[in-house]
């Protein structure tokens, strides 16, 4: 019994020690069972936290573009750098679109070559219009060049002249010397009848003296005579200036006659054509810089495209003269916008015709203004008055002064 009880102990523990080597197996393959998992745990974790970072990367990349994109396009709040607002951007680049001729809001890059393309166009019309304005300039150089060639002209017919009244003074200077030889030699041979030569001389200073009485009396009655033949409104039998140079692309051109012709800005003329017989009118010319001998003037109203004014044409104005002093009187009412009495009378002034108070002999021609509605004392009439019913106007009528009306005074004279 004690051997069978051994035996059965025996038994037990080699039992129990199967058992834990076994179990000791088993704990050891879950050991390696569980260090493998975590291991492959691990590299999950690290591949998962790299590709986290890559991404944190790629978005830190795709924020920091956008930021910077935000930058370039604007509209965001600068005290706070974030992302532009897409309404305000949309609708501004809208607005850009429509300012730009041509453009395209559709988007940034379409705004772009829209404002490139009208700033390309912008920039080849100044090129052109630079290229206008030199050949504007070239040709002011060419005017310029043949005024001074016409200046040098009318400076050498000047000094012609001058030196042909020279040689006139010399050669009558020469017979003033002549005679006096004669008469001295006349009065040593006449010295035996000295008597009868004072006689003579006092006889031919009296009728000297009675003819030029009488020359000053006709001459007097020929000019108050001239003056009434040749009233304001002169028949232009004979031009008054000439066409210099011409200026075909401004309008622009000058004339002979300027400042010491007594002629004012605002003058006008009849351009005719300058063909021997010729009384074509071409176009009309107003005066608009006076200079000594000449003035500028801007061509208008041409009758005829392919016939426009050219060097050598002439000009009218039978309103126009440079060299006579003469008075008129004033008439009717002259107001309103376009022209007053001392408007009237500088423009006046200005060709040499003194205004007077009261009709006399020294009187030229009477001015006709509008129809009056107060009477000489400024009371109101009841109906309108026409100048041609006043006493004045009759007696200017039987004296023959030459009655002009305001009409024909605008027509040659701006004001």
């Amino acid at each position: 019994m004690i051997q069978r009880s051994q035996r059965g102990a025996a038994k037990v523990s080699v039992i129990w020690l199967v058992g834990l080597i076994v179990a000791f197996l088993i704990a050891l393959v879950m050991f390696f069972l569980t260090n493998q998992v975590a291991t492959q745990a691990q590299e999950d974790l690290k591949a998962k936290n790299e590709r986290i970072a890559t991404l944190e990367a790629e978005n830190k990349t795709r924020t920091e573009n956008i930021l910077a994109l935000s930058k370039v396009l604007g509209f965001y709040d600068e005290s706070s750098a974030s992302m532009s607002s897409l309404d305000a951007a949309q609708k501004a680049i809208a607005d850009a679109g429509k300012a730009i001729p041509g453009g395209d809001g559709k988007d940034f890059e379409a705004l772009v070559k829209s404002a490139i393309n009208a700033n390309q166009a912008a920039n080849e019309r100044a090129t052109a219009l630079q290229g206008q304005v030199e050949s504007a300039q070239n040709e002011k150089n060419q005017i310029s060049a043949r005024m001074n060639e016409a200046i040098s002209a009318a400076e050498k017919e000047k000094n012609e002249l001058r030196s042909q009244a020279q040689d006139a003074e010399n050669r009558a200077k020469d017979q003033i010397t002549d005679l006096e030889r004669q008469l001295g030699e006349a009065k040593e041979n006449f010295k035996d009848r000295d008597s009868k030569v004072r006689s003579l001389e006092q006889e031919m200073a009296v009728a000297a003296a009675s003819f030029d009485s009488e020359k000053m009396a006709l001459q007097a009655r020929m000019d108050e005579q001239g003056r009434k033949l040749n009233p304001f409104l002169k028949e232009p039998e004979r031009a008054d200036g000439k066409i210099l140079a011409v200026s075909k692309n401004l309008d622009l051109g000058w004339i002979n006659i300027g400042s010491t012709s007594r002629l004012s800005a605002g003058t006008r003329f009849r351009v005719v054509s300058g063909k021997s017989g010729s009384n074509t009118v071409k176009a009309w010319c107003e005066v608009t810089n006076v200079q000594g001998d000449m003035a500028e003037v801007r061509f208008f109203d041409q009758k005829d495209p392919l016939d426009a004014p050219v060097n050598g044409d002439v000009v009218y104005n039978p309103l126009f003269d440079p060299k006579g002093e003469r008075a008129a009187i004033l008439i009717g009412r002259f107001s309103g916008a376009n022209m007053n009495q001392t408007q009237l009378e500088a423009v006046l002034a200005g060709m040499g015709v003194s205004v007077q108070k009261k009709l006399d002999k020294s009187t030229d021609f009477l001015i006709v203004g509008s129809e009056m509605y107060t009477d000489e004392n400024g009371t109101p009439l009841e109906s309108p008055m026409q100048p041609s019913d006043l006493p004045v106007y009759k007696d200017a009528m039987a004296q023959g002064v030459q009655v002009v009306l305001l009409k024909d005074l605008r027509q040659y004279f701006s004001f």
